[in-house]
């Protein structure tokens, strides 16, 4: 679920509100002129900067960025041990012979240069221009144009085991499928030879800062991780294969040869596709292009394959398209490090119910077009299956589910072989984490949590495999806080806790016990959603907050953790970088984004305001927007924007200068956004589980309450001219405000786009999840929803929650 900005489809809604009359002040009238003069598209052009996203230069605590101002792009290199920003290069210089390379005139301020790149040293930098490739050496000033590389012939992606909706996907050939496995096959083989040589060791550890905070582990592949087995798939089912011979050489890639050697190679090779072109009777290819290679055969012959399953078919399907001797590759097979053993799952989507659409520009005429759709509370739904194969006792075991349509997700095999999980039932409000017995299909729990009324979020295990530790992420308390339990399921201690939400880690120092993480609420007299960067021992100690300032901050941290960059705003306040140390101490300013030009034009920022929901208690968050000749004198009819989550609230909380509800202002109206309670999860879980089994009209009473008293607090709010608006989920919010009493005795007019007005029949994984079933023992002799015959499915209740029911056995 989503909303869109399109303040056009508002105008009905604008007509209506500035006309009805008013007695009591002067009328608004309505000012397009001055929403159209203040366009995104115009504002866009005279604001200046963003966040600083630094480009941390191999090993050190270098860093280079780009930053836009009204003099163009500028281009900088930072050194916070000499505490420096000096240019990465001459622009001036730089465009002076990028015009003269490209023969395309060049401006210092706008260089139109992409991906670029500074090597581990920071001195040789590699960009595009033009669709050309450079190379530039900033300690000398030289400028390479680099040759073209020779465009490979693209490998042809696997088709989607679902398919599109309806539509005829032209079927893959036998040559598409060969070429995608040797693809795969080929990469594979690269990544074999550097780990035997140690060389995937190097890439890891450089690779390691873009990946903090993720759980590390080998991706999805058909071949073992020793290349001796492979798998494929065949008439929906799955096969396994030992390869027959030795291995290829290790290839190798152009890129790792020196320049001198590529350029010999090339010649070489020129002069001996002449040669073979004359032996053959011909001259040859003009441009010299080199023959193709022959490929050795593949060295894993499916006809001595094993069969591991039998009951592959049409939804439920390992692979494959069916036919009896294609092949295919297996999707998804995750390899234990040894190579003994992998997983695998499968989906299930045989008897999910269909819906329709209409493709009215068929030809020769409109054609009726169809897809699986389940609803929720209906029994067949899509659900995944779990498998594991051990290659030493040949087993192919299907994992025994503990509830009915159970989901799995965090399946990860660690170094020393274990292979761990989180598992979930059906509606999400009960988890177990554990270990899985490759050999046996044994599931060991360590962990089990569960709610009532609530859906169980989860994260990936932090592992802390040196330690024999890992990190657990929970909401047991009501508040999102990070756990350290012993590899054996015994917790040791909370890491963090209090009233406030941990939401991510960046990084874990394992020797020194050190963890870093974002969290948002827990700084005093700050926006509750305001995020920031934190330090804590693993142990619970020391909590150091490292981006201090009343915003909302994106840090990044230096591969060293000396340094963060820290970049944080506000909906009033544009965007400032500075340079921190590990303590959180001030280096050096940065930059700023510059707004000055947009306020001389008139333009002003949002005003963020702090209003209690219907409760009397709870604090909501929001910002209002004024048309920028607002006049305080005047009554001015107000709007809400409005999305009911609650996975999101769509309430801003960082800066932007343009935006919908911003243009819609001023064509004369206050528009605001706030909060309310159930409308996400990203504060108390009491507070986002508030509209569980009501997801209707749940959020409403917060809008009406917080419109009362800003229309207390600002005579400038006309409380009798009030609108709403909103997409999807705020459609059928909208919706609900303007049929529902008393809301529609409140709310004047509104606009409701794409609502799902009953989310008992919209699709079963989001309503499953936030709008929550009744769970109860099924009925002998009951309907295919697990209802009693009797009682049917009853409607009546639709308008809270519904009253669904769905069989939790097995």
């Amino acid at each position: 679920m989503y909303y869109a900005r399109k303040p056009s489809l508002l105008i009905c809604l604008a007509l209506i509100l500035i006309s009805v009359p008013t007695f009591a002040q002067e009328a608004v009238k309505a000012n397009y002129d001055q929403a159209k003069k203040f366009s995104s598209s115009f504002l866009r052009q005279f604001t200046y900067g963003g966040a600083v996203s630094p480009q941390w230069i191999g090993k050190t605590d270098r860093f280079w960025y780009s930053f836009k101002t009204s003099d163009g792009t500028h281009y900088w290199l930072v050194d916070p041990k000499k505490k420096t920003k000096v240019e990465l290069f001459d622009r001036e210089a730089l465009a002076a012979q990028l015009t003269e390379a490209s023969r395309k005139a060049r401006d210092a301020g706008d260089l139109k240069i992409s991906s670029l790149k500074l090597d581990d040293d920071g001195d040789k930098m590699t960009f595009s221009a033009d669709k050309l490739e450079f190379e530039y050496e900033r300690s000398t000033g030289k400028l390479t144009k680099k040759e073209k590389k020779d465009k490979k012939a693209a490998t042809p992606p696997a088709q989607s085991r679902r398919g599109r909706r309806g539509s005829s996907e032209k079927k893959e050939t036998e040559e598409d499928i060969t070429k995608r496995r040797d693809k795969v096959f080929d990469d594979n083989l690269k990544k074999y030879y550097k780990k035997k040589n140690g060389k995937e060791e190097e890439e890891e550890e450089v690779q390691s800062s873009s990946r903090r905070g993720r759980s590390s582990g080998r991706s999805s592949s058909p071949f073992s991780p020793d290349m001796k087995l492979y798998t494929y798939a065949k008439g929906h089912n799955i096969y396994v294969v030992e390869r027959n011979g030795d291995l290829p050489p290790e290839p190798k890639d152009e890129d790792d040869k020196p320049d001198e050697e590529k350029k010999k190679a090339q010649g070489v090779e020129k002069v001996k596709a002449k040669e073979d072109g004359k032996k053959d009777g011909k001259e040859g290819d003009k441009k010299g292009d080199k023959p193709k290679k022959k490929r050795a055969p593949f060295p894993f012959p499916a006809k001595k394959g094993q069969q591991l399953s039998k009951d592959g078919e049409k939804d439920y399907s390992f692979g494959g398209g069916g036919e009896e001797d294609a092949l295919s590759e297996a999707k998804s097979v995750n390899w234990a490090p040894n190579g003994a053993s992998f997983y695998i799952t499968r989906s299930d989507s045989r008897g999910v119910a269909e819906l329709w659409l209409v493709d009215s520009l068929g030809q020769p005429r409109p054609k009726l077009e169809k897809y699986k759709y389940a609803m929720p509370g209906e029994e067949k739904v899509r659900r995944s299956e779990l498998f594991v194969y051990n290659h030493g006792k040949k087993t192919f075991i299907h994992i025994k589910p503990k509830w009915k349509d159970e989901s799995y997700s965090d399946v990860k095999w660690l170094k020393n072989g274990e292979l761990r999980m989180i598992r979930r039932d059906r509606l999400r409000r009960n988890l177990e984490y554990g270990i899985l017995n490759p050999e046996t299909g044994d599931f060991k729990v360590l962990i089990s949590e569960g709610f009532e009324n609530a859906n169980q979020t989860t994260q990936s295990v932090k592992y802390l495999e040196d330690r024999e530790e890992l990190v657990w992420w929970s909401e047991r308390t009501g508040w999102a806080h990070y756990y350290l339990y012993g590899m054996d399921g015994k917790l040791k201690n909370p890491i963090t806790k209090g009233r406030f939400r941990a939401s991510s880690i960046l990084d874990v120092d394992e020797d020194k016990g050190l963890l870093w993480f974002r969290a948002n609420g827990r700084e005093r007299g700050e926006n509750i959603y305001y995020e920031h960067l934190y330090r804590v021992r693993l142990d619970g100690g020391g909590l150091t907050l490292l981006d201090p300032g009343d915003g909302t901050h994106r840090s990044s941290m230096s591969k060293s953790r000396r340094y963060v960059v820290d970049t944080w705003s506000r909906v009033d306040q544009a965007n400032q970088s500075v340079l921190r140390n590990s303590e959180g101490q001030l280096v050096m300013a940065l930059d700023n984004a510059d707004v000055s030009r947009i306020k001389e034009l008139g333009w002003n920022p949002p005003t963020p305001f702090k209003v209690k929901a219907a409760d009397g208690i709870t604090d909501l968050y929001g910002n209002m927007w004024k048309p920028f000749d607002f006049d305080p004198n005047k009554k001015y009819p107000i709007i809400v924007h409005v999305y009911p989550g609650p996975q999101m609230e769509n309430v801003t909380h960082t800066f932007s200068a343009t935006g919908s509800r911003q243009e819609l202002a001023q064509v004369g109206f206050i528009v605001i956004q706030v909060g309310h309670r159930g409308g996400t999860p990203k504060r108390s879980k009491a507070y986002g589980a508030y509209g569980y089994f009501n997801l209707r009209d749940y959020g409403l009473v917060d809008k009406k309450a917080a419109i009362e008293q800003l229309a207390a607090r600002h005579s400038f709010i006309n409380i009798d001219r009030i609108g709403i608006y909103g997409h999807s989920g705020g459609g059928f919010m909208t919706a609900a405000a303007l049929l529902q009493k008393p809301y529609n005795e409140f709310f004047t007019v509104g606009v409701s786009t794409a609502g799902n007005h009953d989310n008992n029949v919209y699709n079963n994984s989001w309503s499953e999840r936030y709008h929550g079933l009744k769970e109860v023992e099924a009925k002998k002799g009951g309907d295919k929803k697990g209802g009693d015959k009797k009682d049917g499915d009853k409607k009546d209740g639709d308008k809270k929650g519904g009253d669904k029911k769905v069989d939790g056995k097995k």
